[in-house]
């Protein structure tokens, strides 16, 4: 091998190794408290230049968790930032934002035996926590509700809010303001959808048969529970 082209190796392996580095130092958004003033968290060098990125999610709006980068940083801040919900069980603020904007229905099913089940006025409030989360391969939405004068909150599966608020959600996730979703919550909200159209043609089959409400929530037993 030439000179030059152990010279050439080099400078790529050189290049190659600073790019990883400063990838792996941003790849995880932190909490941006009792913080060096001016500094860049990636190629960590003083700069004047520096810009702040909140994590799209409860820990960014007010955690205060994200990033802190010069210009010259910033498309690996943007890859990490791109990246680094992947492996999240929740979705971006951003994208379950449209929810707070809206009041819904659901079916409330209290801790306390003695209270029966009923159905419940709710909304999302983003202050709170996350909007949406992944839990046990199921969808979770994080709702809101007001009773004498206290609030509370509870995570509730999707297809209780799909089941009884039919004009907002639809039937199907396409139809809705979910956008841009990563392929692995599409699938996992279509599942919350499906459950809905099970229960939906249960529901009609037994009311078209004149079955009983034991023996529809017998035949409901089979499938996973909507509320």
């Amino acid at each position: 091998m030439s000179g030059n082209q152990i010279w050439i190796n080099e400078m790529i392996k050189e290049i190659s190794d600073e790019i990883i580095t400063k990838y792996e130092r941003v790849s995880t958004p932190f909490r941006t408290v009792m913080i060096k003033m001016h500094y860049c968290y990636c190629c960590r060098s003083k700069r004047n230049d520096i810009n702040y990125l909140a994590e799209d999610s409860f820990r960014g709006r007010f955690n205060l968790v994200g990033w802190l980068y010069c210009n010259d940083c910033a498309q690996f801040v943007n890859l990490a930032n791109n990246y680094c919900f992947i492996d999240r069980n929740y979705i971006r603020y951003s994208e379950a934002k449209f929810l707070t904007k809206h009041n819904f229905n659901f079916w409330r099913i209290s801790y306390t035996k003695d209270i029966s089940p009923y159905l419940e006025k709710c909304f999302f409030d983003g202050s709170y926590n996350n909007l949406i989360y992944r839990k046990n391969n199921r969808i979770k939405v994080n709702i809101v509700w007001e009773e004498e004068n206290d609030i509370y909150n509870k995570l509730i599966n999707l297809s209780n809010l799909i089941y009884y608020n039919e004009l907002f959600f639809k039937d199907d996730i396409n139809k809705t303001e979910f956008k841009n979703l990563h392929k692995k919550w599409v699938k996992l909200i279509n599942y919350e959808y499906d459950l809905v159209k099970q229960y939906k043609i249960i529901e009609k089959i037994c009311k078209k048969n004149k079955l009983s409400n034991d023996i529809e929530n017998i035949i409901k037993v089979f499938i996973d529970n909507i509320y």
